[in-house]
C-alpha cells in the first residue's frame, strides 16, 4: 500500500549513510524485501491492503499477549489517513 511504501522509503536515508558504500544499498534492499514477505503475511486475502481484521487475527496468532485494545491503538498509528485500511 502507499501509506506502507511511504513508510518505508523513510528508511531510505540509511542508503546514503557515510562508509557504508554498496553494503548500505544490499542493506536496504533486504530491508524492503523483508517488510514486503511481512506485509503480504498478515494481508490474508491479498488485496494489497491490511485492514483491522487482518492485524488482529495476524497479531493474535503472532503475539497471544497483545490486547484487543492494544492491536486497535497499533492499527490506528498505522493506519495514517483513517481510511480503515494500511
Amino acid at each position: 500500500s502507499t501509506e506502507f511504501k511511504e513508510g518505508m522509503q523513510l528508511m531510505s536515508v540509511l542508503r546514503s549513510a557515510p562508509g557504508l558504500g554498496n553494503y548500505n544499498a544490499n542493506f536496504v534492499k533486504e530491508i524492503h524485501e523483508d517488510a514486503d514477505a511481512l506485509f503480504s503475511s498478515v494481508d490474508a486475502d491479498g488485496n494489497g491492503e491490511i485492514d483491522e481484521f487482518e492485524l488482529k487475527s495476524h497479531m493474535g496468532r503472532m503475539f497471544a499477549t497483545y490486547s484487543e485494545e492494544a492491536i486497535e491503538r497499533i492499527f490506528k498509528m498505522l493506519d495514517i489517513d483513517g481510511d480503515g485500511k494500511i
